[in-house]
């Protein structure tokens, strides 16, 4: 074999072994405070759920938006395709072969999630503080706001409860709307590797392995994809804020001022 043929041999390995799974750091120690956080297979793009309250104090001021929310769903895609009700095929070959602008989409969801969606792969991620901290930053710096307190919505809205906002970074093949949301797991400590993933599926195979244990009054969640309209659930009687104790709150927003 070749000095060449041996080279590549290890730079092979290496990729692999970069792209596997390892052991995460975003784990909570048991009895300690931490937040959970939903990742929803769509088919071909994967959301991202987060509890409105645990967000970081000054983290995604247009969490405002929503003041009936108990809960965000938040996506990242190509500005026409996103916000395309029909995109059809012009609209996704551009968003394919050319780096272009890029939105937000954030829907608010009111009550527990069990009752706004059912039927889909989800999965369910503990974080520490300083983890999900890490995972707030990520998507606080990707509203484009260009210098304004918060970003503005743009565009239709093909939710009833959401809202499109300008974003940060292109969109091309190799940074989609799956790696957008590796970008945040990885913020918060998960290993990624060092390839985006491009498909839902690719992204679901990286986190399984941290799947949290299903509680029952969190059952498998139906995602959203901002092209058809959602339905609205009505608020539940069960008191939102007693998932997580105040001293996650407290430390989390330790952690965020501190990356600050």
């Amino acid at each position: 074999m070749t000095p060449l043929a041996r080279l590549l041999l290890c730079l092979l390995w290496l990729c692999s072994a970069c792209a596997g799974p390892g052991t995460p750091s975003p784990a909570p120690v048991p009895g300690e405070p931490h937040a959970s956080i939903y990742i929803v297979n769509e088919g071909k793009h994967a959301g991202l759920i987060l509890r409105k309250a645990d967000i970081p104090a000054g983290f995604i001021p247009e969490s405002s938006d929503f003041p009936e929310a108990d809960y965000l769903e938040l996506g990242w895609g190509d500005w026409d395709y996103y916000q395309s009700g029909d995109p059809g095929l012009w609209l996704t070959l551009k968003a394919a072969l050319w780096p272009t602008a890029s939105v937000l989409h954030v829907a608010g969801i009111e009550g527990d999630i069990a009752g706004r969606y059912a039927g889909y792969e989800w999965i369910r991620l503990d974080l520490a503080p300083r983890p999900f901290a890490g995972l707030a930053g990520y998507v606080d710096r990707s509203f484009a706001r260009n210098g304004s307190p918060r970003a503005s919505p743009v565009g239709p809205e093909h939710h009833e409860d959401g809202r499109f906002y300008p974003a940060n970074a292109k969109f091309h093949i190799f940074h989609t709307c799956n790696g957008w949301l590796a970008g945040a797991l990885a913020a918060a400590g998960y290993p990624m590797g060092w390839f985006e993933p491009v498909t839902a599926e690719q992204l679901m195979t990286k986190i399984r392995p941290y799947a949290a244990p299903l509680l029952e009054t969190h059952p498998p969640i139906r995602p959203s994809t901002g092209l058809r309209p959602a339905r609205r659930n009505s608020k539940a009687p069960a008191d939102a804020s007693s998932d997580y104790p105040a001293a996650f709150l407290q430390s989390t927003h330790n952690h965020a001022s501190q990356r600050r």
